[in-house]
């Protein structure tokens, strides 16, 4: 009854490791990249990738240079500053709930892609539009709008990604979710790195004076060029990502079995 015991417990920590991701043909860094190899031929596992790569470094560009464009830029006080980032992310987190009942309504991919779309013009919108020296309602609701669709752009990829990582357990005949949520964590690291090292060399090559009152003209172009039109376009690159890929359940049932 002892060895009967054993065995069962034997077979219950072997079905824990599949299904935490472990490679079942042993282990060690050939194990890791082969499963790093055979996540990345998921079609629709790759592109959520890409696409969340694409709005982590947006998003790293517009946290980090935004306070220098609403300072050097617009020239705003210390107190508005605050007031526009403030409503920036309380807008953010007012509208969490409301992007999960539209993705609920129409869909997870159409969801995010709505919210980039709304994102980029409102990012673009902010630097072309906004006043210097003056807290208009422009400033403060393209500040919302952007910080509303925010939301929606941290929260949803997500929530598509268990659809994917279910889809490949079915594919595959075995669990890996701890290792495709790890991998997807990696990325997002990476790509947090990869922005905040891209906006210091380009404050740098501008020519930002840390604690100046006024900036040279190159600096602030080179400000308002992150914020605006780079930060725009990779969340344009991430909507286009999202129309375009195999996300859905049923545009993945058919993608090749891992070799």
């Amino acid at each position: 009854d002892d060895r009967d015991d054993d065995r069962d417990d034997d077979r219950d920590d072997d079905r824990e490791e599949t299904a935490l991701g472990a490679a079942p043909d042993g282990g060690g860094v050939g194990a890791l990249v082969r499963e790093a190899r055979s996540a990345l031929q998921r079609p629709g596992y790759v592109a959520l990738l890409a696409i969340f790569v694409a709005i982590t470094l947006g998003l790293m560009v517009v946290s980090s240079m935004l306070p220098f464009y609403l300072e050097g830029a617009l020239r705003l006080a210390p107190g508005d500053q605050t007031l526009v980032l403030g409503l920036l992310f309380g807008a953010a987190a007012v509208a969490f709930p409301l992007w999960s009942r539209l993705s609920a309504a129409t869909g997870k991919r159409t969801a995010l892609a709505t919210a980039l779309l709304v994102l980029a013009a409102a990012d673009a919108a902010l630097v072309a539009f906004a006043p210097p020296e003056r807290l208009g309602i422009t400033l403060l609701g393209f500040a919302a709008l952007a910080g509303a669709s925010l939301a929606g752009a941290m929260l949803l990829p997500w929530a598509i990604l268990p659809d994917l990582v279910d889809q490949d357990a079915l594919d595959t005949g075995r669990r890996r979710d701890a290792f495709l949520y790890a991998l997807f964590t990696f990325a997002q690291k990476g790509a947090g790195s990869v922005g905040v090292f891209a906006n210091g060399l380009a404050a740098t090559v501008f020519g930002w004076v840390a604690g100046a009152a006024l900036q040279p003209d190159t600096a602030i172009a080179g400000v308002r060029m992150m914020v605006g039109p780079v930060a725009a376009g990779l969340f344009l690159v991430a909507a286009v990502l999202t129309l375009l890929a195999p996300l859905s359940r049923a545009a993945t049932a058919g993608a090749p079995r891992p070799g």
